[in-house]
């Protein structure tokens, strides 16, 4: 009994009709007391949550959000949870309070294995992947770049291809740049 509710103080668990589904998060916090993260547009903000007492609460939001992967709290009232769509590693951690810290969510290959598989429903073998015309695909706003989901990129960002960019901006890679694509109007 108490090992599996130090598995769920541990995981995120999630009862699904027939099945017990456990979604794996590993969260990692930034060394630096006295900060918060800058994300590069402000729409990256998913969410933020006060009166969050724990720092673990924070980190179970945010493993409940399908699309957070980054996180930051503030210990001292209102005890300020927000939860971002992007990377830690992709924006700016900036000094704030010295009750604050910045965490984020772990990503590794190892989370990925079932990309491009079959699927069957909506059944997803984690948080991390979605189910989508019958194989294992990328979760909306993010790309495959060969090992794990990215974030897509924004403007003036470095690309390969075009799904690599905030295709929902109405950017496209053009010249390896993410880009705004204006449609050619029709006369």
């Amino acid at each position: 009994m108490h090992l599996s509710m130090f598995l769920c103080l541990l995981f995120f668990c999630e009862i699904v009709p027939t099945q017990l589904q456990i979604y794996q998060s590993q969260a990692e916090m930034t060394h630096l007391e006295g900060t918060e993260f800058l994300p590069a547009n402000s729409f990256e903000l998913l969410a933020t949550y006060t009166q969050t007492k724990t720092l673990i609460k924070c980190i179970s939001y945010c493993t409940s959000s399908v699309s957070c992967r980054t996180f930051d709290y503030d210990l001292t009232p209102p005890f300020r949870c927000r939860l971002f769509q992007s990377l830690q590693n992709t924006d700016q951690i900036i000094r704030s309070l010295p009750t604050s810290k910045v965490g984020s969510l772990v990503y590794g290959p190892e989370l990925f294995l079932e990309y491009n598989r079959t699927c069957t429903g909506q059944y997803s073998p984690n948080r991390y992947l979605a189910c989508v015309d019958g194989t294992y695909q990328c979760p909306p706003v993010t790309f495959w770049n060969g090992t794990i989901c990215m974030n897509q990129l924004y403007n003036g960002s470095w690309c390969a291809t075009s799904n690599w960019c905030r295709t929902d901006l109405s950017l496209r890679c053009l010249n390896n740049t993410c880009s705004v694509y204006n449609t050619p109007s029709t006369l």
